[in-house]
C-alpha cells in the first residue's frame, strides 16, 4: 500500500490506493502544480509518482501518434478511391469522343 505519512494533501492524497490512483490521475493531467517538494521526504512515493506520470505521458503520445496513423490511412484510402473516379470518368469522356 502507497501511504506517505508526512505529506500534505497539497501534492494528493495517497492515504490508500484508491485516493492514491485519483491522485496519481490528477498530477499526470497537470491538476496539481509540478511541485513535489512536499513529497521529497518519501523517495520510494516521490519516484512512484514521477514514474506513473512519465509512464502516462508516454503512453498518450502513443495513442496520439497511432490515431493520426489511423487517419492517415484512411485519408490515403480516400485519396485512391477519388483518383480512381477520376481516372474512369477521363476514360468515359474520351471513350465518348471516339468514333466507332
Amino acid at each position: 500500500s502507497i501511504l506517505c505519512r508526512d505529506c500534505t494533501d497539497e501534492g494528493g492524497d495517497f492515504s490508500d490506493m484508491a485516493s492514491a490512483m485519483v491522485s496519481l490521475f490528477a498530477i499526470t493531467i497537470r491538476l496539481y502544480q509540478g511541485d513535489f517538494r512536499d513529497m521529497q521526504e518519501d523517495a520510494l512515493l516521490l519516484a512512484a509518482v514521477l514514474l506513473c506520470t512519465t509512464f502516462s505521458a508516454v503512453l498518450l503520445l502513443n495513442l496520439l501518434v497511432a490515431q493520426l496513423n489511423l487517419s492517415y490511412e484512411y485519408i490515403y484510402r480516400d485519396m485512391l478511391g477519388f483518383a480512381r473516379l477520376n481516372r474512369a470518368s477521363l476514360i468515359v469522356e474520351a471513350m465518348g469522343a471516339c468514333t466507332k
